[in-house]
């Protein structure tokens, strides 16, 4: 495979026979890898294909893996499982306005700063990851269908912007590149409409891998050559440098991640994360889950579409080696780690990888020259401790710091207070019943923050859950 090492391309033809025995069947795993191997040698031995369709033998795994999975049998509707407590915080759309006004001055600082153009270009990477990661956010985060495929998408946004206006820096070619990616999102809806957990993750990284193999080696889209895109121009105003970049892509990362939390606080919103809860208790009480899907997979799409444009302005030039499978999942690791169901986890993704490289490049110690490698499974290991993700504990660290966040002193109460949770038996008999008791139990119980706000002070003008 090219750009691939062996050892990877191994181990996801082995998926495909592992699924053929459904991860249960000795036998049948052997028939599969049987089957795949005896049609790789048949292509490579018996076919010969033209240029358009060259690297096509390449993705015969992925296909056969892809086939496989929709012709298994329909998931059933999920239940709710008992035991699971799920504890989410959820800012409301004036927080995160003025967070990321704050964040947008502090990058232009940062970006100011930094004496090397290649640290401000990194920088402009990061940003564009966690642009891409943030249509992770309602699809995984709340309606828990799984992707491996954001990149994949941002690169169907990519190449639109680069033919329908890229080369002038067209902002129409940015709203189509959104547009186009639309209707691709909704034909891979098809299979989370029949698959669940692995099963839907292993086909979204079977489409990845199929759209790096056949669909962008065409020569419509980009083949073997490169195609040179321009920055953005609005209203007469050029973002070609590093920094006025920077500028323009922070802005553009508030702006979306402020329309996904208040997204979050819709109808819909609330929707989605009901359904990932219990698809069985959704149908229930009369969600869609087909309509659903088919619309979160489309938004997801969208957002990722229009996010590969702004990958493709950071970039200069577009080719089929930007938007490779393997290049995609360290960013879905690096948003689980961070916290897949918030806009700051998507934040983190972008900024965790531009953190290691910078590290590494700017101490030149032997034991930084791996971090780029086993930072990210290191970081992994956090999860055990925070299910959440990372930004949660953060979040607790700074809330006091930062006068906008209507919980912080709720929180600065919890923090000095350091209370325990009281026992039931106690309350208002052997102990006084206090506010910092209250917010511990209800942290306990998972009530979130902005209701915890809305119930101690509620005169605050807080907005509840």
């Amino acid at each position: 495979m090219r750009g691939t090492p062996p050892i990877a391309k191994t181990s996801f033809s082995a998926f495909v026979a592992a699924i053929v025995g459904r991860l249960r069947s000795l036998p049948m795993t052997y028939v599969g890898a049987l089957l795949l191997a005896l049609s790789v040698q048949f292509s490579q031995q018996f076919l010969t294909l033209g240029e358009r369709w060259a690297q096509a033998p390449l993705a015969l795994p992925t296909i056969m893996l892809f086939i496989v999975l929709l012709l298994m049998p329909q998931a059933k509707l999920q239940y709710g499982r008992t035991g699971i407590r799920r504890i989410e915080r959820v800012s409301n759309v004036r927080d995160t306005a003025i967070g990321m006004a704050v964040f947008v001055g502090v990058m232009t600082f940062v970006g100011w700063l930094l004496r090397h153009g290649s640290d401000v270009n990194r920088l402009n990477v990061g940003m564009a990851t966690a642009l891409i990661v943030l249509s992770l956010v309602p699809l995984t985060g709340w309606a828990g269908q799984v992707s491996l495929a954001p990149l994949a998408f941002a690169g169907f946004g990519a190449v639109a912007y680069a033919k329908w206006g890229g080369t002038h820096g067209s902002v129409i070619a940015i709203v189509l590149a959104a547009l186009i990616t639309v209707p691709i999102g909704a034909i891979m809806a098809i299979p989370a409409l029949r698959l669940q957990g692995l099963y839907l993750a292993l086909a979204t990284l079977a489409f990845a891998s199929m759209a790096e193999y056949v669909i962008f080696t065409q020569p419509e889209l980009l083949g073997s050559q490169s195609k040179a895109v321009e920055r953005l121009k609005i209203f007469g105003i050029y973002f070609r440098s590093d920094r006025a970049y920077l500028f323009l892509i922070t802005v553009v990362f508030g702006l979306a991640a402020t329309a996904i939390v208040a997204l979050r606080r819709s109808p819909f919103g609330r929707r989605l994360v009901a359904m990932r809860d219990s698809e069985a208790a959704s149908a229930t009480i009369g969600v869609n889950i087909l309509e659903t899907k088919v619309v979160v997979f489309m938004l997801s799409a969208g957002i990722a579409g229009f996010a590969g444009a702004f990958l493709a302005q950071q970039a200069g030039t577009l080719s089929s080696s930007n938007f490779t499978m393997l290049a995609g999942l360290p960013m879905v690791l690096a948003l689980v780690i961070g916290g897949v169901a918030s806009v700051a986890g998507a934040l983190f993704a972008g900024l965790f990888g531009f953190g290691l490289v910078y590290i590494k490049d700017t101490w030149h110690l032997s034991l930084w020259r791996s971090l780029e490698i086993l930072g990210p499974g290191v970081a992994a290991l956090g999860i055990i401790r925070n299910p959440s993700g990372a930004v949660i504990p953060i979040g607790d660290a700074f809330a006091p710091l930062l006068p906008w966040r209507h919980d912080a002193k709720a929180r600065a109460a919890v923090d000095k207070a350091r209370v325990a949770v009281p026992e039931i038996g106690e309350l208002g008999i052997t102990r006084a019943f206090t506010t910092a008791d209250i917010i511990a139990i209800e942290r306990e119980l998972g009530v979130t923050d902005d209701l915890q706000a809305h119930l101690l002070h509620p005169t605050a003008g807080g907005e509840g859950s």
